[in-house]
């Protein structure tokens, strides 16, 4: 009885680190705080019922593997970020035990642990989250796609690997073994680092780009309330004259005239270049922006917007869908023979939608389901829908991609 509770103990103890090393990655993004308490103390009683009744490295290496996926899929993030979170942490998981295993004795494949060697697994994975918390993931950021994550996930992926391997060829030379854990150990600390590293250059620089990108639209935007204010000032200036002829058009009784000379003054107030008049200022001074350069750069902009003013969403997140959907449609379209672009955004009812569609000359490459470019040789265009991806996600929406008689779409829905 005091084993089994001491088993289940140490197992309790491991889950706590193994959900601190979930949160320092998906921060409280849990779809449930009461359902999260249930996962955690459910896999606390599955994973210790496994330890007591098997004895076996590799059982307990497959288990925490199941549960570990399991656990990272109820939390709210992108795909490739909980495979990445799942092989970074499973991996230090099993360097610990394998090294706790022949840190006091040779162990044997298929024979039992020794008592102490759960406790000084559970020892070494509390020292390495303390690690990486502390010194090597220096804050939590808004979530993204990892850099390079195929080739970040390669080196804990063949430090598992080479484990188990090591682990069933029953290796004479213990002192061998210890060392090998500990260089792999230290390697995979330094990969969080490098995950760290690399989150936060992409971040920098995709925030360089959506400031970037703030800045002309703002100039763009200073451009247009000027011209309008211009406009303004020119109407009020005749406004006298503008009412005495209203005023003889209405003594004669002449209401469709009246009509058109209101009409008039009306389209001589409007700007052209003001495509969106939301009323926020935000959203407003990036849709005219780009509104602007496609009118520039195609033959043919169509667009219908109806967005309020008091839009729920984070402009970081707006600016890079409809930044990168928009700039990407223009790019497409600049080279085809049409030079066509059609933009549809609506919100109604908590709902935004997001239909774009452009011509395109070059055939998208695909590689699977990921499109990778839409220009001729070969340019990265896959990373900026992924990035739109990554938000949708955020928002619980949904994204459709199709092409085809040269016509590129995108259909976004996202729950506001």
């Amino acid at each position: 009885m005091l084993d089994l509770l001491i088993n289940y103990s140490i197992t309790l103890v491991r889950f706590y680190f193994v959900k601190r090393f979930m949160t320092i990655f998906f921060g409280f993004s849990f779809q449930n705080r009461g359902k999260e308490k249930i996962v955690y103390v459910l896999s606390v009683v599955l994973l210790g019922t496994v330890h007591t009744i098997f004895s076996s490295a590799l059982i307990n290496l497959v288990c925490n593997l199941l549960l570990f996926y399991f656990i990272a899929s109820l939390y709210e993030d992108n795909k490739k970020t909980k495979i990445l979170v799942i092989i970074l942490v499973y991996g230090i998981n099993a360097i610990c035990d394998v090294l706790s295993a022949f840190s006091f004795n040779q162990y044997v494949y298929r024979e039992e642990y020794k008592e102490i060697t759960p406790v000084v697994t559970v020892f070494f994975i509390g020292i390495s989250e303390i690690i990486i918390e502390k010194y090597l993931i220096k804050k939590r950021r808004k979530k993204c796609i990892p850099l390079h994550w195929e080739r970040i996930i390669f080196v804990p992926s063949i430090s598992i690997a080479l484990l188990i391997s090591l682990v069933i060829s029953n290796l004479n030379n213990r002192v061998a073994l210890i060392y090998i854990s500990v260089s792999l150990l230290l390697i995979n600390l330094l990969i969080f680092y490098l995950y760290d590293a690399l989150a936060d250059a992409y971040m920098q620089l995709e925030e360089r780009n959506l400031l970037e990108r703030r800045a002309e639209s703002y100039s763009n935007q200073l451009k247009v309330f000027s011209q309008s204010q211009e406009r303004i000032r020119g109407l009020y200036h005749d406004l006298k004259h503008h009412l005495g002829e209203i005023l003889i058009l209405a003594e004669g009784q002449n209401k469709e005239k009246i009509t058109e000379y209101i009409q008039s003054m009306q389209i001589f107030i409007e700007n052209p270049l003001e495509y969106s008049k939301s009323g926020n200022r935000e959203i407003d001074s990036l849709l005219n922006y780009l509104l602007k350069q496609a009118e520039e750069k195609l033959n043919l902009v169509e667009y219908k917007m109806n967005v309020p003013k008091e839009l729920k969403i984070d402009i970081f997140d707006f600016n890079i869908i409809i930044g990168n959907l928009i700039e990407n449609g223009i790019q497409a379209a600049q080279v085809s023979d049409k030079k066509w672009l059609w933009i549809f955004i609506e919100y109604e009812k908590g709902l935004l939608f997001i239909w774009i569609k452009n011509s395109y000359r070059y055939h998208p490459i695909k590689k699977g389901d990921k499109y990778i470019s839409l220009k001729r040789g070969g340019e990265e265009y896959g990373l900026g829908l992924q990035n739109v991806k990554s938000v949708m996600e955020r928002y619980h929406g949904s994204m459709e991609i199709e092409d085809k008689n040269e016509i590129f779409e995108v259909k976004l829905i996202l729950y506001l």
